[in-house]
């Protein structure tokens, strides 16, 4: 397979590509084949291997090559890494990273215990002020660029969370003066350091397939999703299908409405 295609196939299904990756058995065989990844696309791919195939590969990478990659991949994605190494591992190779905001968060990301819903957060997300005009909404999530599983968070003047925006309400508007706040649904959320299992009551998850996670502060700081706590709940077991349907439609939901709102408040501009 050419240097290009490799690529391509990554970019585009990075866990069928992580799969394929991990049933190798020679470690230098998988760096090789990691060493053709555009920067940044490394750490997104080892992430996604299985346990068994991830330790093999960081039993025997070197530190700085570790590091390296937390430097350009996804905040994310090296978590995710992280995690799969020991504490004292990933102090020191957090140390070595050279930005300072990003050794910052992966340092508070990492401190948090496998069975805590910091554990399990997803930072990319969007959040729009509550007085954004409903116009600017669809450009402001494109912008952003959050992940599309994640809630478009509602924010007040000071930062802090007021809810979550309702997409379909917002898609069937008709009111050119309106703002984010008109499409708010307020939505008790969830905090870093409390344990997974408190979101183990379906209640919790009404009409959500995705929960904001903030501060004490009340600031939001990402997101944690529904499949995400079922696969830490049941680690390589059975997932329930209809969970993962509800997700997948909701994240094709939210890429489409996106597009659509600049397409319909684009258009009103013209005429």
């Amino acid at each position: 397979m050419s240097r290009h295609l490799l690529r391509a196939f990554a970019a585009q299904e990075p866990e069928r590509f992580a799969q394929l990756l991990g049933t190798s058995e020679n470690v230098g065989s998988m760096m090789a084949i990691l060493a053709e990844m555009p920067e940044g696309m490394e750490c997104d791919v080892v992430s996604r291997l299985t346990p068994v195939a991830c330790a093999r590969l960081l039993n025997e990478l070197a530190d700085p090559i570790l590091t390296r990659w937390l430097e350009s991949g996804s905040l994310d994605s090296g978590y995710r890494l992280l995690a799969r190494i020991s504490s004292e591992r990933s102090a020191r190779v957090i140390a070595a990273v050279g930005n300072r905001s990003r050794r910052q968060a992966l340092k508070r990301f990492a401190g948090y215990p496998a069975d805590s819903i910091g554990a399990l957060v997803q930072t990319r997300f969007v959040t729009i002020r509550e007085n954004t005009p409903a116009a600017d909404i669809g450009k402001m999530i494109q912008l952003q660029a959050g992940a599309p599983e994640s809630p478009i968070m509602v924010e007040r003047s000071d930062g802090t969370l007021k809810g979550v925006l309702d997409l379909s309400r917002l898609v069937r508007n008709q009111d050119a003066a309106a703002i984010a706040d008109d499409f708010c649904t307020p939505v008790r959320p969830v905090y870093p350091d409390s344990l997974s299992s408190s979101l183990e009551n379906p209640s919790e998850w009404t009409g959500f397939t995705s929960l904001p996670v903030v501060d004490h502060a009340g600031r939001p700081i990402g997101h944690i999703t529904r499949t995400a706590l079922e696969n830490a709940r049941s680690p390589g077991g059975d997932h329930d299908p209809l969970l993962g349907s509800v997700a997948e439609l909701s994240k094709r939901f939210w890429e489409v409405s996106a597009a659509l709102l600049v397409f319909i408040f684009g258009g009103r501009a013209e005429r």
